[in-house]
């Protein structure tokens, strides 16, 4: 039986708050000994170096709108949402306690404490990104399914 020697790892999708604190020993992330290829958020991330974000990689707004609907998720992390019907003033009420809480000193400090990236996006931002998915052009779904047929 031939020995295999692995040289390279690939871990697509690793969120960067759960990569340092999800590994045993993660010092080879912190000496820069893992190399990242392409970043999938919407804006390059220090911890990545000088990886390109994979949007900077189209050719055409085609590609562009096809690869936002395939990694546009990847930016949500840890999405809390309620039902259908919550009153306005309810729904207010929960969006201001859980950004209170997200936000927090003692959030922050046990991220911290626990080496884990915590960048909450508002609710209006979650809204947005959630519509733009929703609301894709059939078009753009299609030719995105296709891509990951091949």
């Amino acid at each position: 039986m031939p020995r295999i020697r692995l040289d390279i790892l690939l871990a697509c999708g690793v969120v960067l708050a759960a990569a340092p604190a999800a590994a045993d020993d993660a010092s080879d992330f912190y000496a820069g000994r893992n190399v990242t290829i392409v970043q999938f958020g919407a804006e390059p991330h220090p911890a990545f170096g000088d990886a390109p974000v994979v949007y900077d990689l189209t050719r055409d707004d085609e590609q562009m709108n096809i690869l936002k609907f395939i990694f546009k998720s990847t930016e949500f992390g840890r999405i809390t949402l309620a039902p259908p019907g919550v009153p306005a003033p309810r729904a207010k009420a929960l969006r201001e306690a859980f950004r209170a809480a997200a936000t927090s000193d003692g959030l922050k400090k046990d991220a911290q404490r626990r080496k884990m990236a915590i960048e909450p996006m508002t609710a209006e931002e979650t809204e947005k990104m959630l519509l733009d998915l929703v609301d894709a052009p059939q078009a753009i779904v299609d030719r995105a399914i296709a891509s990951m047929h091949r």
